[in-house]
């Protein structure tokens, strides 16, 4: 599959099958999960610091 930045009848991500486009699943992987988890916290952990 290859994935189109930009195209004119599909949207970034949508991916041409031969014949049309075809919109991602929005599946988000368990180890992605919990990195946005712990990068989260680690925000959190910055704009506290930051605040001293």
């Amino acid at each position: 599959n290859c994935y189109l930045i930009d195209a004119s009848d599909g949207s970034p991500g949508d991916t041409w099958d031969g014949t049309k486009f075809v919109k991602p699943e929005p599946v988000i992987p368990e180890p992605v999960r919990d990195l946005a988890a712990e990068i989260d916290e680690l925000k959190t952990r910055i704009d506290s610091l930051a605040r001293l």
